[in-house]
């Protein structure tokens, strides 16, 4: 989506003419001449090996050169203007053939790219103009464009608006010499707005799918939170049940003992103070074991008792680990409502920037639509990155050795068949 809105952006702010790039239309002096004989050559040229990108700071691969032409009076016969007339690209290098009353010959190696064609057909060479587009693409996938225009029509608006301004480097153009522009930048417009709400239909999608994604994943959470914290409950709760039958189980075995202990102490007491009577010595000893025994009964039932006091701790401090899971889950809860706050707002600003760039090319198609062109300023810095970018268009004319006259496009000047 980032390259189609700069490819848009690109068309809308025309293109700029660099050094190197050269387009020219020779015509032979028999130009009147019929048969197979050469009535005109137009030429065109660029040297890009060291170019670099003026926004971005790097390299451009050249990725095509186009030639083509228009000649006036037909387009309202054949109900199209431009014609596609031959190409160069990475994958066809090379060309020489001929074809249609022309021989076109065109080459593409180590910076350097040219096509030169030769007309046989009178009409073509005073009737028609021609236009030579290179097209550029850098590392991250921007596009950058190259136009000329040279032919009959182009040196009558070149002579018109040297003649209205002489002394300034802006040049006009007036409406009535527009001929063909004006229909091909509203077919653009026309083309700029079809591509704008095919945008916006895959943005509208594209939220909608982001959205019903956003919600699942809530809904799986929200599930899987409320899951796990059910399993803990159910866990801590078999554990606390354990523990309290656990203790019991251990307390009544305790006491078992300690009354089968205390019960076999009081036969064994009952004997020894029998046997006492006959011997007092006996009875000194017994006595002395059955005070050590007491003694040993005090201590265990003191740890008995501290055992108890333990398992109760043990048991309050469930309540407050159980506060503090809960606290938790809340926590977790309350941070995945803010990450959802911020998609929303996300979603927010891609929808704003879409409106802006909507209003955008519906100015621009209102401007255009009527024919009537509209002055732009000499630089212009589309991106907002802070270096500003030089709108200037070569035009040549149909003679040797004349000066070639700088104008401003408006617009692209790039036909619908060329794209």
């Amino acid at each position: 989506m980032e390259k189609s809105v700069l490819f848009v952006l690109l068309f809308i702010q025309g293109h700029r003419i660099c050094e190197g790039f050269d387009l020219t239309f020779d015509p032979s002096p028999p130009a009147y001449s019929t048969g197979n004989q050469t009535c005109g050559v137009l030429r065109c040229r660029d040297q890009f090996q060291n170019e670099m990108n003026a926004q971005a700071n790097r390299s451009r691969t050249l990725t095509s050169l186009t030639v083509s032409k228009f000649r006036l009076g037909e387009h309202a016969s054949n109900g199209k203007q431009w014609q596609f007339l031959a190409s160069v690209t990475p994958g066809k290098p090379i060309l020489n053939e001929i074809s249609n009353k022309m021989k076109v010959t065109g080459q593409l190696s180590d910076g350097r790219v040219s096509l030169i064609l030769q007309f046989t057909e009178i009409s073509d060479c005073l009737e028609s103009q021609f236009c030579c587009s290179a097209i550029f693409e850098d590392a991250e996938g921007r596009t950058s464009i190259k136009t000329a225009f040279v032919g009959k029509a182009i040196e009558s608006l070149a002579q018109a608006a040297t003649a209205s301004t002489a002394s300034s480097n802006e040049v006009g153009i007036a409406a009535s010499d527009q001929g063909g522009l004006s229909e091909a930048l509203v077919k653009l417009a026309d083309s700029l707005t079809t591509k704008v709400d095919g945008i916006e239909a895959r943005l509208k999608d594209s939220l909608n799918a982001l959205e019903n994604r956003v919600e699942d994943k809530v809904t799986e959470l929200r599930a899987s939170i409320n899951d796990k914290s059910e399993n803990l409950d159910k866990s801590m709760e078999r554990r606390v049940d354990l523990l309290t039958t656990r203790v019991d189980t251990q307390n009544n075995r305790l006491g078992d003992k300690i009354t089968e202990l205390y019960d076999k102490m009081v036969r064994i007491f009952r004997h020894s103070k029998t046997s006492c009577l006959k011997d007092s010595g006996v009875c000194g000893q017994l006595a002395s074991k059955l005070g050590d025994l007491d003694d040993k009964l005090k201590a265990n039932t003191g740890k008995l008792n501290t055992c108890i006091a333990d398992v109760k701790n043990q048991t309050d401090s469930i309540g407050p680990a159980l506060d503090q899971l809960e606290a938790a889950v809340d926590q977790c809860t309350g941070t995945e409502d803010m990450r959802l706050s911020g998609v929303e707002s996300g979603m927010n600003s891609l929808s704003g920037l879409t409106r802006d760039l909507i209003k955008r090319v519906s100015s621009f198609e209102k401007s255009y639509r009527s024919g009537a062109l509209v002055p732009v300023d000499e630089f212009s810095d589309p991106l907002g990155t802070g270096k500003k970018e030089w709108r200037l268009a070569f035009r040549g004319t149909a003679f040797n050795n004349v000066q070639v006259y700088p104008a401003y496009i408006y617009g692209t000047g790039i036909p619908v068949e060329v794209e």
